[in-house]
C-alpha cells in the first residue's frame, strides 16, 4: 500500500498532525518528522510507517494514559477520548484499551461502585446516573453499581440540609421552598424531598 502525505499542520512547538491519503491522522514531534522525510505531497515508505504505527504510537498512547490514570482515576470513554484528541488511530486506541483492561488499569464497573460510594452522601441517584453516563459508563453496569450499593437519597437530603441550615421546624416556608427547588435541579425524588424537608 502506498502512503501520501496529503497534509501537515502545526499542533505546537513541538508537534504536528500529518494527514495521510487524506484519510487517516496522526501526530509526531518534528524530530520524527525529520526523521522519516515526512513532507507534504512525499511518500512514506511502508517500512516508516509500520514502525510508526507497531512501535512508537502504542508505545505513545500507554505512556499517555499510564500518565493520565497517574492523576486520578478514569472511564474507557474518557480515555479514548483524549487518545483521539491527540490523533491516535482507532486500531491503536483499540489496542491500548485492551490491553489497559486487561491489567486492570481500566475497569469501569469498579469505576461506577466506587464513583457511587464517594458522592452517594452529596448527589441525588440521578445526578449520579447522568454523570457515570457522561463519562461513558454503560447503563447496565450503572444499574447494577447502584443497585449493590443501596444510596439512600433521605440521608444524602438530610445531609444537605445540614449544610444549608435548612431545619423543619425552625426554617421559614421560603427558605424551605427555595431549598426544595434546588434539591429538585440537582434531581433529587420530589416525594424523599416532601418526606425530608416538608414533613
Amino acid at each position: 500500500m502506498e502512503y501520501l502525505i496529503t497534509d501537515i499542520n502545526e499542533i505546537n512547538s513541538k508537534k504536528s498532525r500529518i494527514e495521510i491519503n487524506q484519510e487517516e491522522e496522526i501526530a509526531l514531534y518534528k524530530g520524527e518528522i525529520r526523521r522519516f522525510h515526512i513532507e507534504k505531497d512525499s511518500m512514506l515508505s511502508s517500512g516508516y510507517y509500520n514502525e510508526i504505527m507497531t512501535e512508537i504510537l502504542p508505545k505513545r498512547a500507554r505512556e499517555r494514559c499510564l500518565n493520565l490514570l497517574s492523576r486520578r482515576s478514569m472511564t474507557e470513554q474518557e480515555l479514548r477520548n483524549k487518545l483521539k484528541e491527540g490523533y491516535y488511530p482507532e486500531e491503536i486506541i483499540d489496542k491500548t484499551m485492551n490491553l489497559l483492561m486487561k491489567h486492570r488499569f481500566i475497569d469501569d464497573e469498579y469505576f461506577a461502585e466506587n464513583y457511587i460510594e464517594t458522592h452517594q452522601k452529596s448527589k441525588s441517584i440521578r445526578q449520579i446516573k447522568q454523570n457515570l453516563m457522561r463519562k461513558g459508563i454503560a447503563s447496565d453496569v450503572i444499574s447494577q453499581a447502584l443497585s449493590e450499593a443501596d444510596v439512600d437519597e433521605e440521608e444524602s437530603i438530610r445531609r444537605l440540609m445540614v449544610k444549608k441550615r435548612i431545619d423543619p421546624e425552625y426554617s421559614t416556608e421560603e427558605e424551605k421552598t427555595k431549598f426544595c427547588a434546588y434539591l429538585l435541579r440537582k434531581g433529587y425524588d420530589f416525594d424523599r424531598i416532601r418526606k425530608t424537608v416538608l414533613n
